[in-house]
């Protein structure tokens, strides 16, 4: 499966030298050159991880990094800037909940690729892909506080039904309990 990326950076050159450097190490990569069409991205599909430039016209990348992680809470970030400081490195990877800082001029890509593979080590898997649609309506009935006779109304199954494809979605999940499967499965 390659991994999507979503490149945010301003200046032109820069943004398709290392999308095609990253296109031909495995990744899927999309661009956007302003906040906007990375928002306008970010929202058609999920990606795995974003490379985003510190400022950008528009909005700045912390602005943008905060709608994105509203959007979807566990996506790695991995801010670029040129106007490195202590300060903004410290704001982002705190405050904006990236996962790296790199300085531009980016003299070495494999720098970024390691970042990137070190980011996509630590972010959850997404499990909704490995869920059936009933184990995903049930999952989503869970989360909305129903109970097991509920589901099962909604559904138009049976209670036990319901029950035992909780306890394969447990299985499933990795995890033991109701709360551990709805912090688990996070849809996109």
């Amino acid at each position: 499966m390659r991994r999507r990326i979503l490149l945010v950076e301003d200046h032109v050159d820069f943004r398709e030298m290392l999308a095609e450097w990253l296109g031909r190490r495995g990744y899927d990569v999309a661009c956007a050159g302003t906040a906007d069409e990375a928002l306008e991205l970010a929202r058609a599909c999920p990606f795995d991880v974003v490379v985003l430039d510190l400022l950008l016209p528009g909005a700045s990348g912390l602005e943008v990094q905060a709608a994105l992680l509203a959007d979807q809470p566990d996506l790695a970030v991995i801010v670029l800037s040129g106007e490195a400081t202590v300060e903004a490195a410290v704001a982002t990877l705190r405050e904006g909940r990236a996962f790296d800082f790199l300085i531009k001029p980016l003299v070495d890509p494999g720098r970024l690729q390691a970042a990137i593979e070190r980011a996509l080590a630590h972010r959850p898997p997404r499990v909704e892909s490995a869920l059936a649609p009933r184990e995903r309506d049930i999952l989503q009935l869970l989360s909305a506080g129903l109970s097991n006779a509920a589901i099962a109304d909604r559904l138009g199954l049976s209670e036990r039904t319901v029950r035992n494809r909780l306890t394969l979605l447990y299985t499933k999940l990795g995890v033991e309990t109701r709360t551990q499967a709805l912090l688990a499965y996070r849809p996109r």
